[in-house]
């Protein structure tokens, strides 16, 4: 019989205890400082179901080219993932991510390695190279718009000071000199980082992938900014679209690298500390930033179920027809043998 066809779930610890008990906290502030102006949640009564669904589908389109960004670095290095297999996974990565110790994140190197045999290394040079692009377009989008229309308030400096900080940093990892030379045998974590290393050089040594994430990653934040508008606007919260495309990569880089699971609680703060740098009440900042994370919210549930039940059943399917048993303590998820290679199309089943 074939066990489950890999451990995604990190087991429970200290560190993810503690993460837990900051959801918990981060949770507990937001809903104090929610309920204390709940009369100023008043004007949702009056949002329409177009307004509604035009939020929700904006939501949904971000979403999509968040994914593709990863489908893009991933075909690079020779991962042959689909389009819309892509975005079904990463949805149902979004939705674990709610849970703690980054499950979601873990859920996605699972189903990489066992449907197209893509070691953790490989699938986290890309995770790497995202973050990288990540930082870049934040830097020069939260700066630009910063610059441009949203430098009403005393804090504006630091803002720019922040996302030009994100710019340099993103630099300094790109031009970083990395290890790919050298065996990848001599140990589980020197095997690690060469790949790791690899994966990083093949992505950073193609422009045009780098550029066409790029252009996905500002087209996100264009498209979350006017979300984010309309969202605010429910609230009588009226500011331009420079405002709201500062507030939007806020919105981004603190959900990417967030210390909570979803970035719960913490990317509010992010955003409604970008909000008072801008000149604008902290508590404003909170509900806007909290009727947003609703809207991310319901698309998360709705879209990563979907995900969730189609990756889920074909991890087992193909798990089922290699007759992997990662579930193994020998299983090393550094190893692959197929270059990619997806393994249900290698092995089909019997």
């Amino acid at each position: 019989m074939t066990s489950d066809p890999a451990p995604w779930w990190p087991g429970w610890n200290a560190k993810s205890a503690f993460r837990a008990a900051l959801v918990v906290v981060s949770l507990a502030v937001l809903g104090f400082a929610v309920w204390a102006d709940r009369d100023r949640l008043e004007p949702l009564r009056a949002v329409s179901l177009w307004q509604l669904a035009a939020v929700l589908l904006l939501t949904a389109f971000a979403h999509w080219l968040n994914a593709l960004e990863f489908w893009l670095l991933y075909r690079r290095l020779g991962v042959a993932i689909g389009t819309v297999e892509n975005w079904l996974l990463f949805t149902a990565g979004q939705l674990l991510n709610h849970l703690p110790a980054q499950v979601g994140t873990l859920y996605r190197f699972r189903y990489l390695k066992v449907v197209h045999d893509t070691d953790f290394a490989t699938a986290s040079s890309g995770y790497a190279a995202n973050l990288v692009i990540t930082l870049a377009s934040t830097g020069a989008v939260g700066f630009g718009a910063t610059v441009w229309g949203g430098s009403g308030g005393d804090g504006a400096t630091t803002l720019m000071l922040a996302f030009g900080a994100m710019v340099a940093l993103s630099v300094a990892l790109v031009l970083v000199p990395l290890p790919v030379g050298g065996q990848t045998d001599g140990g589980r974590i020197r095997r690690f980082v060469v790949t790791a290393s690899r994966g990083w050089a093949e992505v950073r040594s193609d422009p045009r992938t780098a550029g066409a994430v790029a252009l996905l990653e500002l087209t996100k934040y264009l498209v979350a900014a006017w979300r984010m508008q309309l969202a605010f606007g429910w609230l009588g919260f009226d500011e331009s679209f420079a405002f709201f495309l500062v507030l939007a990569p806020v919105a981004g880089i603190t959900s990417f690298v967030g210390i909570t699971p979803a970035a719960l609680g913490f990317r509010e703060l992010g955003v409604s500390g970008a909000a008072v740098a801008l000149g604008r009440p902290l508590e404003e900042g909170l509900l806007g930033a909290t009727v947003d994370r609703a809207a991310l919210f319901a698309v998360s549930i709705t879209l990563g179920g979907v995900g969730l039940a189609y990756t889920s059943r074909r991890l087992r399917n193909v798990a089922e027809t290699t007759g992997d048993d990662v579930a193994d303590p020998k299983f090393d998820p550094t190893v692959s043998s197929g270059a990619g290679e997806p393994r249900d199309a290698r092995q089909p089943r019997a």
